[in-house]
């Protein structure tokens, strides 16, 4: 048996904490930061060299008008030189009409190889606009559409895995409710909220009259016996069928209004109406003028201390 337990607190060593569980999380969250922001890296160096792709293109193309232009000119600047080397000072006959002929020709070559030149540089301006345009269309333009989605899904994700990475901890959550204003102001507002309700909880009395003293039209309304007829009070005076105040508790009723739910229930028991809401004093039932009176020493309002 002591071997067993040696067994289960070895066991039990082995099994990852709640400490040690986070830490791996930490780990692999900032393993996924790094990542997409390689993969971030990576997507914006092919975007840039797209453009080098581009700027290639373009320096190939100078370079290869350059070399047309030098090699054209170098051509004319060669028959220039040999017209001009020739002189017909002082010579006559054939000699003379073969130099004339030649200088003539000379001319005639110098037109043609300008006349070329210029078409070979139009041809190859012609040739490389046709490329830049299929590289651009066939290439970099979905090449770029693809790269910057890419990138802007990645500029998203990265916010995201930290923002997943601070949910772990502690210090992590709180820095992201100090960094969104949005959010410090909700909290402001709920915490607001909570200390003006626990401010607001109070009890309220509330009374509903059943019986006014008068009727629809206005009319009095009295208390009338088991005859029908009005009952007076000792004064002589009709009393009316009201729930408003009740003239017969005394005022040293009143002053001890301030009797305990125990209190309460053995008077309706003595002055069996247990069953009824309605509630007694001495015998005496409450009017809406009493119970308030009541409530309010209950309740200690200052309004009210005896």
């Amino acid at each position: 048996n002591g071997e067993e337990d040696d067994t289960s607190d070895e066991n039990d060593e082995d099994l990852p904490t709640e400490e040690t569980f986070i830490e791996d999380l930490l780990i692999e969250a900032d393993e996924k930061i790094n990542a997409l922001k390689q993969q971030l890296i990576r997507a914006k160096q092919n975007l840039d060299g797209l453009d080098d792709e581009l700027e290639a293109l373009k320096l190939q193309k100078d370079a290869e008008l350059k070399i047309s232009l030098e090699l054209f000119n170098r051509q004319i600047a060669s028959l220039e030189q040999e017209k001009k080397s020739i002189s017909l000072t002082g010579i006559a006959g054939e000699e003379k009409n073969r130099l004339k002929k030649r200088k003539d020709d000379i001319t005639d070559e110098i037109k043609e190889l300008r006349a070329k030149k210029n078409i070979e540089q139009r041809e190859l301006k012609d040739l490389f606009r046709t490329k830049e345009k299929g590289l651009k269309d066939e290439r970099i333009k979905p090449r770029q559409k693809e790269l910057k989605a890419e990138i802007k899904q990645l500029e998203n994700d990265i916010p995201q895995a930290e923002y997943d990475k601070n949910l772990l901890t502690t210090k992590g959550k709180l820095q992201l409710i100090l960094k969104d204003d949005d959010l410090l102001q909700r909290l402001s507002d709920r915490f607001i909220a909570a200390e003006v309700a626990k401010k607001l909880d109070y009890s309220i009395f509330m009374a509903v009259s059943e019986y006014g003293g008068k009727n629809n039209s206005g009319e009095y309304e009295y208390l009338l016996d088991e005859d029908g007829n009005i009952i007076e009070d000792e004064n002589g005076n009709p009393v009316f069928n009201q729930d408003l105040v009740n003239y017969n508790i005394s005022k040293a009723a009143l002053e001890d209004l301030t009797v305990t739910h125990e209190q309460q229930e053995q008077e309706n028991e003595k002055c069996q109406v247990g069953d009824s809401e309605e509630e007694v004093l001495h015998g005496k039932p409450l009017a809406i003028a009493e119970a308030f009176v009541k409530y309010a020493k209950e309740q200690g309002f200052n309004f009210w201390t005896r």
